[in-house]
């Protein structure tokens, strides 16, 4: 039986649909478990700036540490499982740090030079930055990512100009609650 030129393109087109959709699911199930330990984070994070909020700082550097940790070995196991030689996990754990360290110095930059006024511009900002970070990895690595990103936004925004005097304790369970629903979501793929 003979195929067909166009047949044979078109073959070869599923194929790499295929391929394209099962990238995207891998992608999916490996950055379930950072929006799991992230969501637990910032859930402990900002209940403890509500309740306490005069160790808040101490316990979001204490959060933050733990979580880039437990980012650094997820990594570091996920590519070994990935990728397999020692090497290659150590580059992609280099590569999770240096854009750790962007993302903080992004954010420390920014509050030193727009200083904010508040505890709510405090609290928002980062769920704005992680959600425009969602969005721009969604645009190259799956929808999924995009539409977690728009929702932290609009909950983040909500916050910020509807629930001003409970901004932490929203922060808290929607933004949290986005991470871990979300890391559900990736998982299921």
């Amino acid at each position: 039986m003979e195929i067909s030129s166009d047949q044979a393109l078109e073959a070869l087109d599923d194929v790499a649909q295929a391929q394209r959709r099962l990238s995207v699911l891998r992608g999916y199930r490996y950055a379930a478990p950072y929006f799991f330990l992230w969501g637990a984070i910032w859930l402990v994070g900002y209940v403890v700036s509500y309740l306490a909020p005069s160790r808040a700082g101490q316990a979001w550097i204490g959060l933050d540490g733990l979580g880039f940790a437990a980012s650094l070995l997820l990594a570091w196991r996920q590519a070994r499982e990935v990728a397999g030689p020692a090497r290659q996990a150590r580059a992609h754990s280099r590569r999770l740090f240096a854009l750790f360290a962007t993302c903080v110095g992004f954010l420390l930059a920014t509050y030193a030079v727009l200083q904010p006024h508040d505890a709510a511009q405090f609290a928002v900002y980062p769920g704005l930055l992680i959600a425009a970070i969602y969005i721009g990895v969604g645009i190259w690595r799956g929808l999924r990512w995009s539409i977690a990103g728009l929702v932290l936004a609009a909950l983040a925004l909500a916050a910020y100009f509807l629930l001003r005097p409970y901004v932490l304790l929203w922060m808290a369970g929607a933004g949290g609650g986005t991470l871990l629903l979300t890391g559900a979501w990736l998982r299921r793929s």
